[in-house]
């Protein structure tokens, strides 16, 4: 089966909102109110880091642990946060003050409402990559033309597979990393850990052509600002969702995004295929600098000034009725991606 993110199916997502649950139960729901101080901290996991190398102006592709990743790179705790989460769902939306957790009723309505914001993230950060950088001298602060470009070249070369490091007692060594992959997966068999590879996208995965864009969309890109790492990309999708749930593509001829099932005969990951429109800026006078800019900046919270919100007015009837402001762009043009 296949999805097409478009004006109209988006508002019929939308729609879905408009009920609401009464029931007092309760309970607690993951995605909504997991923290990092009830997390196990993943030091022993294997996950994999796409970082930008000044030196050759290319991107390397680093396989690890947590604690080696953390310790060679030296990164600093709130930059290193891994599996990552994806976006965030404001819980006042839904009623929660406390660590109660949200109605089992609207648990559905709970993932309804990260699936649109997903695809609101994808939609302004494809538009960010649109803006002349020559132009701009007001981006929004945590945000600068060095990210954008870096987005904007993975998007160009998704299709790329970056060329792979092995990380292992400080070292950094270029490997054969099936070999490696398959030697570490049968020392950790003997020792029945073979789970600590459970967020590494495997090169026999349908996601591996894709891992660039992956670990973009999934906060674990990398550059470094002087003397620090920082993520190029805040995450829009979690660790578990771009190996588990979805193989990430581009269509670089449409404006719309599309998820289509990966037919299995047996259990495998990925299970859809998500394919992001990305088609080449139209000119000025079908879509102009400001038009991109209002998009890309939009703010999620609605308040005085604010234009395009996804949440409406605390004090609104539409906020007491879960319906969402804006998911896709006001304009024509820009692109309406898939999540």
């Amino acid at each position: 089966m296949t999805a097409l993110y478009n004006p109209n199916y988006i508002q019929n997502l939308k729609a879905k909102l408009s009920t609401r649950s009464t029931k007092a139960q309760r309970f607690n729901f993951c995605i909504a109110l997991e923290t990092e101080d009830k997390s196990p901290d993943y030091a022993e996991y294997y996950f994999q880091l796409l970082l930008f190398n000044e030196d050759s102006y290319d991107f390397k592709l680093v396989y690890g642990t947590k604690k080696d990743l953390q310790k060679t790179f030296n990164f600093c705790e709130s930059s290193l946060t891994l599996p990552t989460k994806g976006v965030k769902v404001d819980e006042k939306f839904f009623g929660i003050e406390d660590d109660r957790g949200i109605d089992p009723n609207d648990a559905s309505y709970f993932a309804l409402v990260r699936n649109l914001l997903q695809t609101r993230k994808l939609s302004q950060t494809m538009a960010y990559t649109w803006l002349d950088l020559d132009e701009q001298s007001n981006l929004p602060e945590g945000i600068s033309k060095i990210q954008i470009q870096l987005v904007r070249r993975i998007f160009d070369t998704y299709n790329i597979t970056p060329e792979a490091y092995w990380l292992e007692e400080d070292e950094l060594e270029s490997e054969d990393i099936e070999k490696k992959l398959i030697e570490t997966k049968l020392k950790l068999k003997e020792k029945q850990q073979e789970y600590l590879l459970d967020f590494l996208i495997m090169p026999e995965s349908i996601s591996y052509n894709s891992v660039s864009l992956a670990l973009l969309l999934c906060g674990q890109a990398y550059y470094k600002d002087q003397v620090e790492w920082k993520p190029i990309w805040q995450s829009i999708f979690g660790t578990p969702e771009v190996i588990r749930e979805y193989a990430l593509e581009i269509n670089w001829d449409s404006f719309y995004g599309s998820i289509e099932e990966i037919s299995r005969t047996k259990p495998q990951y990925p299970y859809n295929q998500a394919i992001l429109g990305y088609p080449p800026r139209p000119d000025k006078f079908n879509l102009t600098q400001e038009k991109i800019l209002d998009w890309a900046t939009a703010k999620d919270k609605s308040s005085k000034g604010t234009q395009y919100p996804f949440y409406p007015d605390k004090k609104s009837e539409e906020w007491k009725n879960k319906n969402l402001k804006y998911v896709n762009p006001p304009f024509p043009y820009i692109p309406l991606s898939s999540s």
